[in-house]
């Protein structure tokens, strides 16, 4: 599936709507949609669909029009599309259909940092993959429940979700899965702390996912491989591989993994002892998790912002923005809740001896 082999295909695309052939808009879009969302053209991907859907409600377009909304940023117009095309699906009766929109709303509700909501879809999605045999559709619904036990703070089982998704690609022959497989693997072995073993299966994997054209695979891969050299202190490793990641994901218009990172590039920035270029990376993270709504990622940048306050010996701003970071993790269940507040309490006490002191 080469660019010229596309092109001729979008001209076939454009030409089926001037014409009002609607079959062929929608086979057309199906074909290459499926493509470009795996070489990340999101941009081209919600156009496209946006053009086949003037001839009326499509599951098809409008399940990878929301796919494009969603890693774009846009999380509320994702779930509308979802939710359509999940209606459509189930008049249907259309099983892998299903699975693939309640995967994908799950997604989009875990990336909003609402764990709890994203496996009340991704619990049944799996149930139905596994008593229909949709092998795909299990392997990706195992990788989004996995990343929702991540983010939940939960290694153990999200490597075992993760790994059934490795075990499932690798008995069909499907690199490119078994890649997202394996990097979603080196992301908890980084954060479990095995930083050489994360390092192993993420370097493993970037050529895959350069050769199959993944761009924001890509960048998740180069995250997670500065991710494991900063926890192995390799510095200058992990700042230019954050840096490549946050450039790419600039690219192709993902805010959301850009605000990432850009987190990750502060805490480098901070480790390597440059706390004012860290505040302004912070910054603008905190911008981009307001505007795409990510309350995940709200919650852990006002608590960044809180530690480098403390580092400064700024104590009053960092109250305000440990408060402001406990009431969001309180309200979505983020599992740094309680070390949000014994920093809390680490502030106050630091208060208290500033008052007496000046007393």
């Amino acid at each position: 599936m080469d660019s010229a082999w596309l092109a001729r295909w979008v001209e076939v695309h454009r030409l089926a709507v001037i014409g009002a052939e609607a079959d062929i808009a929608r086979h057309v879009d199906s074909q290459v949609g499926r493509v470009w969302l795996r070489w990340s053209r999101f941009a081209d991907v919600e156009a496209l669909a946006t053009r086949t859907l003037t001839f009326g409600p499509d599951p098809g377009a409008l399940y990878r029009r929301g796919w494009a909304r969603s890693s774009t940023g846009r999380p509320r117009l994702a779930l509308e599309d979802s939710e359509q095309a999940l209606a459509l699906y189930r008049k249907a009766d259309d099983g892998a259909g299903q699975v693939a929109v309640l995967t994908q709303i799950g997604s989009v509700h875990s990336g909003s940092g609402d764990q709890s909501t994203a496996l009340e879809f991704l619990e049944p999605a799996l149930r139905m993959a596994e008593d229909a045999g949709y092998r795909d559709g299990e392997a990706a619904v195992r990788n989004t429940i996995g990343a929702v036990y991540e983010r939940l703070g939960d290694p153990r089982q999200a490597l075992d979700h993760f790994h059934r998704a490795l075990l499932l690609r690798q008995e069909d022959g499907d690199r490119y899965g078994a890649a997202v497989a394996l990097g979603r693997i080196g992301s908890v072995y980084s954060q479990m702390g095995d930083h050489q073993r994360a390092l192993a299966h993420l370097q493993q994997i970037l050529p895959v996912r350069r050769e199959t054209g993944d761009r924001a695979g890509e960048a998740a891969t180069l995250a997670g491989i500065g991710a494991a050299y900063y926890g192995l202190e390799e510095l200058p490793q992990a700042l230019d591989h954050f840096q490549q990641a946050a450039d790419i994901l600039w690219e192709i218009g993902d805010p959301v993994g850009r605000a990432a990172a850009l987190h990750n590039l502060c805490a480098v920035k901070a480790a390597s002892g440059d706390l004012d270029g860290a505040r302004d990376t912070l910054d603008d993270v905190l911008a981009i998790a307001r505007s795409t709504e990510d309350r995940y990622a709200e919650a852990v940048t006002l608590y960044s912002m809180a530690l480098l306050f403390d580092q400064t010996g700024r104590t009053g701003p960092a109250v305000v923005s440990v408060l402001q970071a406990i009431e969001l993790a309180d309200r979505i269940g983020h599992p740094w809740s309680t070390e949000m507040r014994l920093f809390l309490a680490h502030l106050e006490r630091v208060l208290r001896g500033e008052a007496e002191s000046d007393g």
